[in-house]
């Protein structure tokens, strides 16, 4: 038996042990049409870059941190009162849920990539590092983690858990790709990927329902969940192991986790762009489509049990330190459950994202975009939809500014731009600048910004651009 505090959520406890560095999936609404900027590639690998050369600047060429949560705002429990001062309220975060959430964060990093044009044809090579956290969460679960079993309505038994589920990784992805353009009406392209994975957890709610107990009456929450983890300190916190110094504990540690190969795996991106007119564009592409077999310390931990659930006072859990309290919960809340640990190779699924997307080009100058996109996870789709304008003053620099609507909220303005000096190329692009500026009312956060030496960067016509 084991009494642990498992079911609160274990993204913070993967979050403070098995991460190698601090992360916020990649979006792509207000990046994907800049073709000025050979990232704008990474959404559709059918969109060929501007430039006929590009070199990315290692590991500073492309830095993209994301933040999306469908389902709160930290301003919805961390409120205001009539005296200015901040208090929690858990009854007004728990009415913004939907059914079923979702948050999302990651943290890409480009450790090389160059890209050439040969005739009709563009490559693109890569080497990119990739942290990403996955959560899916469902109100009813919310409810009883806040409130506890026994405030459960007894019409909600036995609950709505069905969409729970947590994945968590860090691999690296050795990429090349082809893009050819068949006619002026049709370009396709194609990305394949080696992965090399570092570092991986993944938390199966199997089996969970509320039930109440016969024999005193009291509401009992009944679970079976399987964690699949691979190189992290998960496996050690839940056999009440003592813990290491983690991976960055001195250098050779982190040199050898690093270059750890024994975690591969393989991925494909596939893109169509077609031009029924000359000033109409329409992209389509599924990134992502792949695996990762996990074999460096590769563990099985199934916990299985039933307990009652007090809840938890998040204003407890928070003040003072996160990490301290979250222990100091799990030693005092009763739960009860076996525990069975197994050692053994398992495949991980990538979770792949869709991308629809409309351009018209309202002269050379300027372009007018739609696009919607979808990211699967857990057996759901999670949508977005965006509307951008790009321009481009002059073949040195371009703006655009985006309009988001995401995670059920409608306010996510985006702003970007590239700059040209000579052949250095810097550039930084958000969907919601917004977030820098109100951070208690986002649901979310993007930036991707980087450097390359880019050559050959004109108009694909070979014409000069019309007057602004």
């Amino acid at each position: 038996m084991i009494r642990k505090a498992f079911l609160l959520p274990i993204f913070f406890l993967i979050f403070l042990t098995s991460k190698p560095f601090d992360s916020n999936a990649r979006q792509y609404n207000s990046l994907y049409w800049m073709k000025g900027i050979p990232q704008s590639s990474y959404g559709n690998p059918a969109l060929a870059p501007q430039p006929n050369f590009f070199i990315g600047l290692p590991v500073i060429s492309s830095l993209s941190l994301n933040m999306s949560n469908r389902g709160f705002m930290i301003g919805d429990v961390l409120r205001l009162d009539m005296y200015n001062e901040y208090y929690w309220d858990n009854d007004n975060l728990l009415n913004q849920l939907k059914p079923n959430n979702h948050f999302h964060g990651s943290l890409h990093v480009d450790l090389l990539s160059f890209g050439l044009r040969h005739k009709d044809s563009y490559f693109i090579f890569q080497v990119t590092d990739r942290v990403e956290l996955n959560v899916g969460y469902t109100a009813d679960m919310a409810y009883l983690l806040v409130k506890g079993s026994d405030a459960y309505p007894s019409n909600m038994l036995p609950g709505d858990f069905i969409g729970l589920g947590t994945d968590y990784h860090h691999y690296r992805e050795y990429a090349a790709s082809y893009t050819r353009d068949w006619s002026p009406a049709i370009t396709t392209g194609i990305r394949g990927k080696i992965l090399a994975g570092l570092a991986h957890t993944a938390v199966n709610y199997e089996s969970m329902h509320l039930q109440t107990d016969p024999s005193d009456g009291k509401r009992k929450l009944h679970a079976d969940i399987l964690v699949n983890s691979s190189n992290t300190s998960i496996p050690r916190i839940l056999k009440g192991e003592e813990l290491d110094d983690g991976h960055f504990a001195n250098s050779s540690h982190a040199v050898d986790y690093l270059t750890n190969s024994n975690n591969l795996g393989a991925a494909i991106d596939l893109g169509m762009i077609i031009r029924p007119t000359p000033s109409l564009h329409l992209g389509f592409s599924i990134l992502d489509i792949g695996f990762i077999d996990w074999k460096e310390q590769a563990e099985h931990v199934r916990i299985t049990g039933a307990s009652d659930f007090s809840g938890i006072d998040l204003q407890d859990m928070f003040e003072g330190g996160f990490a301290e309290n979250f222990l100091n919960h799990a030693d005092t809340i009763s739960y009860d459950f076996d525990l069975v640990a197994l050692e053994g190779s398992y495949r991980q699924t990538l979770s792949p994202r869709i991308i629809a997307s409309a351009a018209i080009d309202l002269s050379q100058r300027h372009q007018l975009a739609l696009l919607t996109q979808g990211f699967y996870y857990n057996d759901r789709l999670y949508p977005s939809a965006s509307i951008s304008y790009y321009a481009r003053p002059s073949h040195a620099f371009g703006i655009i500014m985006s309009y988001t609507v995401a995670n059920m909220n409608y306010t996510n303005i985006g702003f970007g731009f590239n700059l040209n000096l000579g052949p250095l190329q810097l550039y930084a692009v958000s969907d919601n600048v917004l977030a820098a500026i109100q951070p208690y009312k986002t649901q979310l956060a993007t930036l991707h910004l980087g450097m390359n030496l880019v050559f050959g960067y004109r108009p694909q016509s070979g014409r000069p651009l019309h007057g602004w």
